[in-house]
């Protein structure tokens, strides 16, 4: 057998490294989401929650919680996302009895 023909790690990792596509470097941020991240969260009637929309209850008795950062592209997990989604869940849904 002629051991040439076969792959080694270091072909095998060029490979894959060369089908890799590269990624741009991240844009800066627009003016707006800077003023966006430098400016805090005040809630108001349409918009309690800085990472949620308001909880909906349909007729049915499920909650409807959605996932919502206005600041970001993407939501992102975060300590500041878990704290609001506690203190949303026991204020919105487990202590309202609307919901089953």
């Amino acid at each position: 057998t002629n051991s040439s023909l076969l792959p080694t790690r270091a072909n095998a990792f060029s490979a894959v490294a060369a089908a890799v596509k590269e990624e741009p470097a991240p844009s800066r941020p627009s003016p707006a989401q800077e003023v966006a991240a430098e400016t805090p969260f005040v809630p108001t009637p349409s918009r309690k929650y800085e990472y949620f929309q308001n909880v909906e209850i349909t007729p049915a008795g499920v909650a409807m919680v959605r996932f919502d950062n206005l600041t970001k592209k993407v939501n992102t997990l975060s300590f500041a996302v878990m704290q609001e989604a506690k203190s949303m869940w026991e204020t919105e849904v487990h202590s309202n009895s609307n919901v089953k």
